[in-house]
């Protein structure tokens, strides 16, 4: 499912996989299933996401690390 051709699909596999499990979303062309992933990953998975295109999901990481997540 992880795969499903709907990222809808995706963002809710995304919430209810593990942590080690959601590591493989990180790259998923929807940045919603991204942004989902990377609130599920451990935060020394998300380094390759400072650059994401997308500022939302940027930000999201920036939280992470820096360990200003809401």
């Amino acid at each position: 499912m992880a795969h499903d051709d709907a990222p809808e699909i995706r963002r809710i596999i995304a919430e209810r996989m593990s942590p080690a499990d959601a590591v493989m979303l990180l790259n998923d062309p929807d940045w919603v299933v991204r942004y989902t992933a990377v609130q599920r990953v451990a935060p020394e998975e998300l380094s390759s996401l400072l650059d994401d295109p997308d500022p939302d999901v940027r930000t999201a990481v920036r939280e992470r690390l820096t360990g200003n997540n809401v």
